[in-house]
């Protein structure tokens, strides 16, 4: 969420006086990155980026080579992408504690899925509001943090390791679920569902 929506202490930006658990966990010597998604400041460097709020690595799609919105280019997939990016991340961190926030485009629309897996769910009956699109974009979503949980496993670090979960939207943006969620806070958001392994 980028635009000023003239709320009181959020102007569409991090307020520069934010501390970031990313600046917070740098004097213990962690090592920090980011990847996906940063809606909290734009531009290329300076206090509103990811690198400006205690990051030492930043990877977008742009990063990577995508365009924007785009989850395929050629061969690869953007959150098989991200997820070879954060298993590098890991591997130079050695022994270094790190820390590392992942906003996947993955559950945001426009919903681009491997053909593999939208076929897998087009031939399933339709339960509900979810999409073939949407829901074989989550398997892929969800086969992505399991690698990223069996790195830690096969580094013997996963026990170590804090993992949290959570998003920033709660799934379909239909109707229902919106009107859903406006008479619980009264205002256009989602509740956010998340847990911790």
């Amino acid at each position: 969420m980028m635009e000023d929506r003239k709320l009181e202490g959020y102007t569409g930006n991090l307020n520069k006086n934010c501390v970031t658990i990313a600046e917070a966990l740098k004097p213990a010597g962690y090592a920090t990155a980011m990847f996906g998604m940063w809606n909290l400041g734009r531009g290329r460097d300076g206090p509103e980026t990811a690198t400006g709020q205690g990051f030492d690595r930043y990877i977008s799609t742009k990063t990577l080579g995508f365009d924007k919105d785009a989850y395929r280019d050629g061969d690869r997939y953007l959150t098989d992408a991200f997820t070879d990016e954060m298993i590098e991340f890991i591997d130079a961190s050695k022994d270094q504690p790190f820390f590392i926030y992942f906003a996947p485009h993955a559950t945001h629309h426009p919903y681009d899925p491997k053909p593999e897996l939208l076929e897998r769910y087009r031939s399933k009956p339709k339960d509900g509001p979810m999409s073939a699109e949407y829901a074989a974009t989550i398997e892929a979503l969800d086969t992505n943090l399991g690698r990223l949980m069996d790195e830690l496993e096969r580094r013997g670090i996963a026990d170590d390791t804090l993992f949290i979960f959570t998003a920033d939207n709660g799934g379909m943006d239909t109707d229902e679920m919106f009107r859903r969620a406006c008479s619980v806070t009264g205002e256009w958001s989602f509740l956010e569902p998340a847990s911790c392994l």
